[in-house]
Formats: structure tokens, C-alpha cells, sequence
């Protein structure tokens, strides 16, 4: 009786010994996980001068993002404009904002803008998303035309 109560014991022991090493495992996977980064908007990849460009993220990591940072570049004239959150201390972060098209009409009639997002969690990692969006002279109703090309819609036989 008192060798079946040994190896019991035993067995216990190496039980619980390989379970708390799975949750090691599985908590350090998350642990090493970077931030996970969406773009809902901007959707789409060309504006006109004076539209409101959506700017929509959601960001989500399995323990607490630490920071957030986002830099939009007018590649025309390289104007930056920065956002920056520390010590989020959230699991998701939503950012609903938006910027307006501007383009210097006296240089070019067109130019890309260039988001950059950056995310980093409490463990240290971190994770970067791009996102660009053309600026033409002129409104969306002006190149309604032109979207339906680049968007692979339309009549291409013109091209």
C-alpha cells in the first residue's frame, strides 16, 4: 500500500511539474507576441484637395500596450505632423482622428501621405504598420472616373 501511495505521489508531482511548465510556454508565446495593428480607414487610396481623410486604427495586444505613436509625412514638402500616446495600459486602443488633404497647388497636383503607427507592449515589443493615400487636385467627384480605374473597376479598354 505504501509503495502505491509513492508512486502516486510521483506521478503527481511530474503532473503538476509539466502542466506549470506548459503555462510557462503558452504565457511566454503570448508574452513575445508584438502589438497587432488594423488600419479600418483610411479605405481608400486617393483624395482631393480639402478632403477629410479618415484615420482609424485598432491596435490590440494579449497583455497592455505601453505606447503608440503615429507620424503622417506630406512626401511634397515633408510637413510632419506626430501623435504619440504613453502608458496606455490597455489591452485595445482605438484611435478614431483624421487629417485634411493638403497640397501646395503652386509646386505639383499631386502627392502621397505617408502614415506611419508604431506599438509597443509593457513586455517590450513592438510593432510597425504603413499606410499611404494619394492627393490630387481637385474632389473625389472630379476623379470619380480614375477611382473606378484604380480600383480595378471600369472600363480599362480606353488605357
Amino acid at each position: 500500500m505504501k509503495f502505491i501511495k509513492q508512486i502516486t505521489l510521483i506521478f503527481a508531482s511530474t503532473l503538476i511539474l509539466f502542466s506549470s511548465c506548459s503555462k510557462d510556454e503558452n504565457s511566454s508565446e503570448i508574452d513575445n507576441k508584438s502589438p497587432e495593428i488594423v488600419f479600418n480607414e483610411p479605405s481608400l487610396d486617393l483624395y482631393g484637395i480639402a478632403d477629410t481623410v479618415p484615420l482609424k486604427l485598432h491596435i490590440e495586444d494579449g497583455h497592455e500596450l505601453h505606447s503608440v505613436f503615429i507620424q503622417i509625412t506630406n512626401q511634397a514638402n515633408t510637413d510632419t505632423v506626430s501623435m504619440k500616446w504613453n502608458h496606455v495600459h490597455k489591452t485595445h486602443f482605438m484611435i478614431d482622428t483624421f487629417l485634411v488633404a493638403y497640397l501646395d497647388t503652386n509646386v505639383m497636383d499631386m502627392c502621397n501621405y505617408y502614415i506611419k503607427v508604431e506599438a509597443s507592449d509593457a513586455e517590450g515589443n513592438t510593432e510597425e504598420g504603413n499606410k499611404s493615400v494619394h492627393i490630387m487636385e481637385g474632389t473625389m467627384d472630379d476623379h470619380s472616373g480614375m477611382n473606378d480605374h484604380m480600383d480595378g473597376h471600369g472600363d480599362h479598354s480606353e488605357m
